[in-house]
């Protein structure tokens, strides 16, 4: 009898040990996916900076890619629900206004070729409806249209794995073995009570 519970001591002492190394380990990988997830955010907030102001996007996207492929719980997604999450706006928009800046630039000049060719053709004292739809024909036939600024190239998603090699990832790892072992020891501390109540 006096061995049983010298047993059944020591048995909770090992099994508090195994409850409170896997509280330990269910803890530490809980913190470690949150701050996974939050380094994620702060490299996108980075690139939405970057982007906003002009900066090196590609830098701070190249930063943000290989730390989410590199880091489980860290996928991005866009609070207002836009697909994909990573969106270069700043970047798109300022390529847009170039091409457009081009055009327009590029069409004023054809347009005061136009004007002088149609007021050769068509002198002041002519009608003035003829001049105006010759130089309408003119720029038509000859003007620049904008080349459309392909936006996918600007979009991005970028999704982490299911698990990964660094600090999270091992502790997720050492928290379901912990927690085997706990399971294990809780199925043993119930055998050795039923086993002492049954022989006392």
């Amino acid at each position: 009898m006096a061995s049983s519970k010298r047993s059944l001591q020591k048995r909770n002492v090992v099994f508090l040990v195994s409850a409170l190394l896997f509280a330990l380990a269910v803890v530490g990988a809980v913190t470690s996916l949150i701050s996974n997830s939050s380094e994620a955010k702060r490299r996108y907030d980075v690139l939405v900076a970057t982007d906003a102001a002009g900066g090196d996007t590609e830098t701070a996207l190249t930063s943000l890619r290989s730390y989410i492929y590199g880091h489980m719980n860290t996928s991005i997604g866009s609070p207002t629900g836009v697909y994909p999450p990573i969106q270069l706006k700043g970047t798109y928009d300022r390529l847009v206004a170039v091409e457009q800046e081009k055009v327009r630039t590029s069409n004023q000049t054809l347009y005061d070729e136009a004007t002088a060719s149609c007021e050769a053709q068509f002198p002041a004292g002519q009608l003035a409806n003829g001049r105006v739809q010759c130089v309408s024909d003119y720029v038509a036939a000859r003007g620049v249209q904008a080349k459309t600024v392909p936006d996918g190239l600007y979009k991005f998603n970028f999704v982490s794995p299911y698990w990964s090699p660094d600090r999270a990832g091992w502790l997720v790892v050492a928290a379901i073995m912990l927690g085997i072992n706990f399971l294990l020891q809780v199925l043993l501390e119930l055998r050795l009570r039923a086993h002492i109540r049954h022989i006392s």
